[in-house]
C-alpha cells in the first residue's frame, strides 16, 4: 500500500527529504546513500509525483470487472469511489 502526503513538495535529494534519516538513511527502503548533497534524487528513491492538475484517480480493475454492457459502464465510472482527489 502506498501512503499520499498532500501538499508535500518533491525533495531534490536526500539531505532535503523529510523521510531520509539525516539525509543519509532512507527510512522507506532501508538505503543508505551518498547522495545527499548532489543536486537529484537517487534512482532508488521511492517517492513519486502525482501528475500535476491530475483528475480523479478510480480503480480501474474494479470498474472492469463489474461492467456488463457500455450504458451500465459509465453510470459505473461516475459513481466510482475516488481514490485520490482531482487537484
Amino acid at each position: 500500500m502506498s501512503v499520499l502526503i498532500k501538499d508535500m513538495h518533491m525533495p531534490k535529494n536526500c539531505a532535503e527529504c523529510p523521510v531520509a534519516l539525516s539525509g543519509k538513511y532512507c527510512r522507506i527502503n532501508h538505503t543508505y546513500t551518498t547522495f545527499r548533497t548532489l543536486p537529484f534524487r537517487p534512482d532508488h528513491c521511492p517517492l513519486m509525483e502525482l501528475p500535476e492538475h491530475h483528475g480523479r484517480l478510480v480503480d480501474a480493475e474494479y470498474l472492469k470487472k463489474h461492467a456488463d454492457e457500455w450504458l451500465s459502464t459509465y453510470n459505473l465510472i461516475d459513481s466510482a469511489e475516488t481514490i485520490v482527489e482531482a487537484e
